[in-house]
């Protein structure tokens, strides 16, 4: 994922982090932005204990671990 995007992403996911208080609304709030941003479709996941399976086209992808 280019540099740009990814202050991006730093960037929705605090503010979403400082605006809401449960993984459902920061998952929404960070993937609407980028909806908006960077055209659909996103996929967020926000929590502790998740699982997933996922494919990504390179350089299209970002994990993020925030203590």
């Amino acid at each position: 994922m280019p540099a740009s995007i990814q202050k991006s992403a730093m960037q929705s996911t605090i503010h979403a982090l400082r605006t809401y208080t449960t993984e459902k609304h920061i998952a929404e709030s960070i993937k609407q932005n980028f909806d908006q941003l960077y055209e659909p479709t996103w996929h967020c996941i926000v929590g502790r204990n998740w699982g997933s399976c996922v494919t990504h086209t390179k350089s299209n992808y970002i994990r993020m671990f925030l203590v």
